[in-house]
């Protein structure tokens, strides 16, 4: 299905379902990251895929905790569903500038309606800005290899820095040739070898 060009978060859940019961643990984080960043607010998934993450070796979590309501709320909306809301608040705002010019009696009552949908309009803007730069600032992936090695630079000759098991996810800082330079919490970085991780 996915290889059709299907990205369904009922498709991903269900992948990594499989995948878990099948014992490949990097596979299954993957497809639970996939299944909940289309579908944020499915509690299913987000259950998964924290008790997939506490199996994980190396269990750790590369997301920032969330430290405020507006964060926690911004982690469970899509950019696309964002997009909808200052389109709707522009439709609504546009009805209440036409009833402001046809109302004869309630003129004063649209007016106000009519500034609070555009400064809702305006911070719809911002929290869609917002929300679109957290998805496009996300550059990271999930090791898929039982277990690989990390290495000081881009190739075999290099030193180990250290090892990580399937399920880890990373950050991606770059890449070069073959081989992807990647981070982890606490300053760890190094370089893998590309086909040993997914990117999400």
């Amino acid at each position: 299905v996915l290889a059709t060009g299907v990205d369904d978060a009922a498709v991903h859940y269900n992948l990594a379902n499989a995948r878990f019961k099948a014992g490949r643990l990097g596979f299954a984080i993957w497809h639970y990251r996939r299944a909940l960043a289309l579908a944020p607010r499915d509690e299913d998934i987000r259950a998964n895929l924290e008790y997939a993450r506490f199996l994980a070796l190396d269990s750790i979590d590369p997301a920032a905790p969330t430290d405020t309501k507006v964060q926690g709320w911004l982690d469970r909306v899509t950019s696309e569903e964002m997009i909808r809301l200052p389109v709707a608040l522009w439709v609504l705002a546009g009805l209440a500038a036409v009833a402001w010019q046809l109302a004869t009696g309630a003129r004063r009552m649209w007016s106000r309606a009519l500034v609070v949908l555009l400064v809702l309009w305006a911070a719809s803007l911002v929290l869609t800005a917002v929300v679109h730069q957290r998805v496009s600032s996300h550059n990271e992936a999930v090791v898929l290899a039982r277990e690989t090695t990390v290495r000081n630079g881009p190739g075999e000759t290099f030193d180990t820095a250290f090892v990580l098991h399937e399920g880890a996810e990373v950050v991606v800082e770059g890449e070069r040739g073959s081989w992807t330079e990647i981070s982890l919490p606490g300053e760890l970085r190094g370089w893998i070898a590309t086909d040993q991780i997914a990117r999400l």
